[in-house]
């Protein structure tokens, strides 16, 4: 069973500046999120703020805003929202064995930063791209890079943050994107991650947003 690392997470609204567009965000307007399951997917429509709360869940657990384990440090381009500020995670005493925050918009920068950092003549630590297979991930197509990522780097016993992982995989690829999917399970590995499950929303949102419970995978 793998365990919960994020058990609860509040929204602190008030906290929000005003006449923020976040605070108009579906996906932002439940105050608490109690989490159940290792696995869950989160769906809805276009601008429900799905993207923005997976990466404000993300920076408050301690990883980089542009994507990677929190080892990644650099930064393109500030443009992540304040929302992380406005969240208290309520956390598992057990600690994750690793974290990564996979942003799909962004992996191309993720990629370009190994490079760098493998590339530093006065690093003689291991090449950090032997983690994702040992091939640079620019000289693979994009779906590719996704799949060599989730092949090789996302270990069991971690805590794990994937924003569109799909977007990049062609279709029979999307079940090794998909974690506790069947190419998963064929490797022999699990993939613990905080879920953002089911949450009661007033009746007149819910046809524009679905937290959807995961089934049987």
């Amino acid at each position: 069973m793998n365990p919960l690392f994020i058990r609860k997470l509040t929204i602190d609204r008030a906290s929000l500046p005003e006449g923020s567009y976040l605070r108009g965000l579906p996906a932002v307007r439940c105050r608490e999120l109690h989490f159940r399951r290792p696995v869950t997917f989160f769906i809805g429509e276009n601008g429900m703020g799905k993207s923005t709360l997976v990466e404000a869940i993300a920076v408050a657990s301690g990883l980089n805003p542009e994507g990677g384990s929190r080892s990644f440090q650099f930064s393109t381009r500030d443009s992540h929202s304040v929302l992380y500020r406005a969240l208290r995670l309520e956390k598992n005493p057990l600690t994750p064995r690793d974290a990564y925050f996979l942003r799909a918009e962004s992996f191309y920068n993720v990629t370009t930063n190994i490079e760098q950092l493998d590339g530093n003549p006065l690093d003689d630590s291991p090449p950090i791209i032997g983690a994702y297979g040992g091939r640079s991930l620019h000289e693979q197509s994009h779906g590719e890079s996704f799949l060599a990522l989730a092949q090789n780097r996302l270990r069991s016993g971690g805590l794990y943050f994937l924003d569109e992982p799909e977007a990049a995989c062609p279709r029979r690829g999307r079940w090794l994107c998909s974690p506790g999917f069947t190419g998963w399970r064929d490797r022999g590995r699990s993939l613990s991650s905080p879920p953002i499950p089911r949450c009661s929303l007033p009746a007149r949102e819910r046809t524009s947003m679905n937290w959807e419970r995961p089934g049987r995978v």
